[in-house]
């Protein structure tokens, strides 16, 4: 089943800090499990791409560019939490990967877990945000399935 994916550019990225945009995904795409298809952004994008519009979620985070090394640096966050498994890779031929590909959802407690507004089920922040604190269930949780 295809689901809805947003990308999310940063509203502003320097010094080490970002300011996440929450509230206006720059595009979305239709996606199914294992597809993958080719977005065009520009070489200044720094941000993420998750599924749907909805808190909480797994964040794809990368930039395109960065102002440092001028390279290309992503990861998989689970910080604002996580609804999916999700990896991210390099097409480079270097093959650095990040990511997990296990359902960590279905098996989390249920102190673990926050709905979201849809009712899909989510493990809860490991950092807090404007819904609440850092969920100490999750970040165990989570780290002992996913690290």
């Amino acid at each position: 089943m295809k689901t809805n994916t947003f990308l999310y550019d940063n509203y502003w990225n320097g010094n080490g800090t970002a300011g996440a945009n929450f509230d206006h995904p720059l595009t979305s795409i239709k996606l199914q499990p294992n597809e993958t298809q080719f977005v065009s952004l520009l070489n200044t994008f720094k941000g993420r791409l998750q599924r749907g519009t909805e808190l909480p979620c797994t964040w794809v985070e990368f930039q395109l560019e960065a102002s440092d090394d001028h390279g290309v640096h992503g990861d998989i966050s689970l910080q604002q939490g996580c609804d999916v498994a999700a990896t991210i890779a390099s097409t480079d031929g270097k093959i650095v990967m990040n990511g997990f590909t296990e359902d960590v959802v279905s098996g989390a407690p249920e102190a673990a877990i926050r709905n979201k507004p849809n009712g899909e089920r989510a493990t809860d922040t490991t950092m807090g945000n404007w819904m609440g604190e850092p969920n100490q269930a999750a970040i165990e949780y989570l780290d002992r399935v996913v690290g």
